[in-house]
């Protein structure tokens, strides 16, 4: 789901009391974040915007990895072509 904010809140989820907690927030989109892709094996996270920006953000430390620029109006993101970038 997209966001409204330039900020996105990473939640991890307790198995045991099956609550959701807010871990991280990843700042950098100047515009709503609007397609986020997970990758488990990676290890990271990869977001699109409506500033036209696909970012891969790193889950061990929440810095941004890699910034690409779209140029296309709407795009959707896959993590396996981002993590070759």
């Amino acid at each position: 789901t997209g966001v409204q904010t330039c900020a996105l809140p990473i939640f991890k989820f307790n198995t045991k009391t099956t609550m959701a907690q807010e871990w991280a927030t990843l700042i950098g989109h100047k515009r709503g974040v609007w397609d986020i892709a997970f990758s488990p094996v990676e290890q990271c996270v990869a977001t699109g915007s409506g500033d036209r920006t696909i970012k891969l953000w790193s889950l061990s430390d929440f810095s941004c990895l890699k910034v690409r620029i779209s140029h296309a109006l709407q795009f959707s993101v896959y993590l396996n072509n981002i993590i070759r970038l």
